[in-house]
């Protein structure tokens, strides 16, 4: 990682795009703007109760007591009709698991809204609600073999809850080696959901998703943490339209003396020359499966994939990818910076997010699709009927 790649890069000077022709010369716009409102106090995956973060907040000037009754007055029957209630509410409620220790888990304190709502590797996913507060959220299901696993993903999550762009980590739960973590809700499901559904979404409307999974990245790398997984499938899509980076199941630590790790990594057409090759790799393994991410996010095709592994690793070794007119002339140049076979040669984090392909992002970096152009389009999957009711009440509530 370049000293570029630190986090003060992902915090404050992340980028320089191009802002308006002043004679011959362009000035340089730090994009400030758009990192206060992805940092705002709001859970960014539900704009649509604003007011009720307004009275909590409020409440909290006043006295104690006067603020406990304020959040009382939001009835359990309206909890019920939003389901998806504020943060503050369930904190409120609880004592937050803090720094990646577990809490007992009590099964009566969460009803089941809908089971296996999403499949997982080696995890149980279901939505439900926090009975107390009202809070909706996904509750990730660890079986007692995977423990290592599950206390390695909850020591990344407790370390990014300051990130806008990772999902966010709600509280930890165990009970008898089994582990639960209770994440935020992301209606829309992931990019894969809807990379299919669109049958690929373009260059244009990729370019902000693009901008924030690096952020993402970037944000992990800063900490020394490798993702391992990153594809379209693990990049959630949140109420507002904007995406997190999610799934740590697979992430890892870079040994603090080689500032390398090894092993098996990345899906099947997203894994990188030197994780076939059984290599020691580091933080441009991200880059690779970043790259080929968004490719099939524009496209809902993979750039390169085989049904024989062994073609497979030849055309990986080759990185052989061939762009249509789907792509963009700066699209496909972001893709080439970081698909290549040699890890030294791919460009870093820090360089891809002040690429150029980023230049006509501008103030208020509205989202690619409006919740309502989202719920029209995930009408067609029957299998989030169960959820559209509770999505369509969300919409409906946005400003």
């Amino acid at each position: 990682m370049s000293a570029k790649d630190d986090d003060n890069g992902c915090l404050s000077k992340f980028c320089f795009f191009k802002n308006t022709k002043k004679g011959s010369e362009y000035e340089n716009l730090e994009l400030d703007g758009f990192m206060s409102y992805m940092h705002r106090k709001e859970p960014s995956s539900n704009p649509a109760l604003r007011g009720d973060l307004s009275l909590v907040s409020n409440a909290k000037g006043a006295d104690g007591r006067q603020g406990n009754k304020i959040k009382a007055e939001i009835s359990r029957e309206e909890r019920v009709t939003n389901l998806h209630v504020i943060e503050d509410i369930y904190y409120s409620t609880v004592n937050r698991s803090e720094g990646g220790v577990w809490k007992s888990y009590d099964p009566s304190a969460f009803k089941p809204i809908k089971l296996n709502m999403a499949k997982g590797s080696c995890s149980q996913i279901h939505l439900v609600q926090h009975i107390a507060s009202g809070y909706l959220g996904v509750m990730k299901v660890i079986p007692a073999n995977r423990e290592f696993n599950a206390k390695a993903e909850l020591n990344v999550l407790a370390e990014c809850t300051d990130s806008p762009f990772i999902l966010q980590l709600i509280d930890a739960f165990s009970l008898e080696r089994t582990s639960f973590i209770f994440l935020e809700y992301a209606p829309f499901r992931s990019l894969d959901d809807l990379t299919q559904i669109a049958d690929g979404i373009g260059s244009e409307k990729c370019m902000l998703f693009a901008l924030e999974i690096l952020l993402a990245i970037q944000h992990l790398h800063g900490r020394r943490i490798l993702h391992r997984d990153i594809k379209p499938e693990n990049v959630f899509l949140l109420i507002s339209g904007h995406v997190k980076l999610g799934d740590f199941s697979s992430s890892t630590y870079l040994d603090p003396k080689t500032n390398k790790a090894r092993g098996l990594c990345c899906t099947y057409m997203t894994r990188p020359p030197e994780v076939w090759n059984y290599e020691y790799y580091s933080y441009p393994v991200d880059v690779w499966a970043f790259g080929i991410s968004i490719y099939n996010i524009i496209t809902n095709t993979w750039p390169i994939v085989h049904a024989s592994q062994e073609r497979q690793i030849a055309h990986v070794n080759r990185a052989d990818i061939f762009f249509s007119n789907l792509f963009s002339a700066d699209a496909a140049d972001l893709i080439t910076r970081a698909v290549q076979t040699k890890p030294e040669n791919r460009w870093t984090i820090s360089d891809l997010i002040s690429h150029k392909y980023f230049h006509t992002l501008r103030d208020p970096f509205p989202a690619p699709y409006s919740p309502s152009e989202l719920m029209e389009m995930y009408s067609i999957n029957h299998t989030m009927l169960e959820e559209l009711t509770f999505i369509q009440d969300m919409v409906a509530r946005l400003p």
